[in-house]
């Protein structure tokens, strides 16, 4: 994956189709030139658009649909080809960045193109990089990816907490939840 731009609060990403990432993941992009890394959320991917592109897959269709199934391709250059073809774009919010190992929500720099590093971190693992604890922690659902998805009881600071979401969505099993496992820790 590289970074090929970014415009207010948003990254764009190139990604090429092996690596598995969608929509809600996260990316840890570290620029090891200022030892600064940077988190970003996928919202969108689209293709790249390009009229070559266009008329590949259109050229194509029509050789497919017209003539019978002969493929002979010893330089695999079809298999690069549809290769660029399938590249996405990642449309990406920055959600914050590490700095000094202290998670910062917002981010003033803008990591190198050329030599950072972009991978993609679960939620879990981005959970337990900017709080650390997870000894009282209780899981309060999943993530996508099917993984338990669990809050620190830590971060829970005594005052107001209001809990919004949509009709039937699991807001007072949420409460009941966090009341009962705050009992049990004796708080």
């Amino acid at each position: 994956m590289r970074i090929v731009s970014k415009k207010d609060d948003e990254i764009i990403v190139l990604a090429v189709p092996s690596e598995e990432v969608k929509k809600g993941d996260y990316l840890l992009i570290e620029d090891p030139n200022v030892k600064r890394e940077m988190v970003v959320q996928v919202y969108d991917e689209t293709y790249i658009d390009s009229n070559n592109f266009l008329e590949d897959i259109i050229r194509d269709e029509v050789i497919k649909s017209s003539t019978p199934s002969i493929e002979n391709d010893p330089l695999e250059i079809g298999t690069l080809s549809y290769m660029l073809m399938d590249l996405r774009f990642l449309k990406c919010k920055i959600r914050g960045s590490f700095e000094n190992g202290t998670f910062v929500p917002s981010s003033n720099w803008l990591p190198s193109r050329a030599s950072s590093k972009i991978k993609a971190i679960t939620a879990n693992e981005l959970y337990s990089k900017v709080y650390g604890k997870t000894d009282l922690d209780i899981v309060i659902g999943q993530t996508l990816d099917n993984q338990p998805y669990s809050i620190s009881l830590h971060n829970l600071d005594g005052q107001l907490n209001i809990i919004t979401g949509r009709k039937e969505s699991g807001k007072s099993h949420l409460s009941k939840l966090l009341v009962s496992k705050l009992a049990e820790n004796g708080a």
